[in-house]
């Protein structure tokens, strides 16, 4: 059995504590669209998690995987939820998709965030990144 990365659940961690649960009870109250949280995530390089290194991803194995979705999902559940939604479609274009398709996630769909003018980025060099 594979151990979860220590390092990119601390920065989870960290980053649930300090940017994701301080707004997780207005997203949800007023129903809207974890938008900053998702800015954080970008700049954290937590978009990245399901994209494999090859593609300039974090290509996290599925115990790290799964800890940092859990671990975020106690600062912010509806943030956790879209991260795994993302993630999975991140992980369906890695095994059915072209070699281009496979590529351009991390040229389009991860360096900008929703509704963001593309100035937000994800790598993983972000706080998330590993060794």
């Amino acid at each position: 059995m594979i151990d979860p990365d220590a390092n990119v659940l601390a920065a989870a961690a960290r980053l649930a504590r300090e940017e994701l649960a301080p707004r997780a009870a207005e997203y949800d109250r007023e129903a809207k669209n974890p938008v900053e949280s998702w800015r954080s995530l970008g700049r954290g390089g937590f978009l990245a998690v399901a994209i494999p290194r090859a593609h300039g991803g974090l290509g996290l194995d599925m115990p790290t995987y799964v800890g940092v979705i859990r671990t975020l999902a106690g600062g912010c559940a509806s943030t956790a939820m879209t991260l795994h939604m993302h993630s999975t479609v991140m992980r369906f274009i890695d095994a059915l998709g072209t070699d281009a398709q496979r590529s351009a996630p991390t040229r389009s769909a991860v360096a900008t965030t929703p509704r963001s003018s593309g100035t937000a980025s994800c790598s993983a060099r972000g706080a998330a990144s590993r060794p």
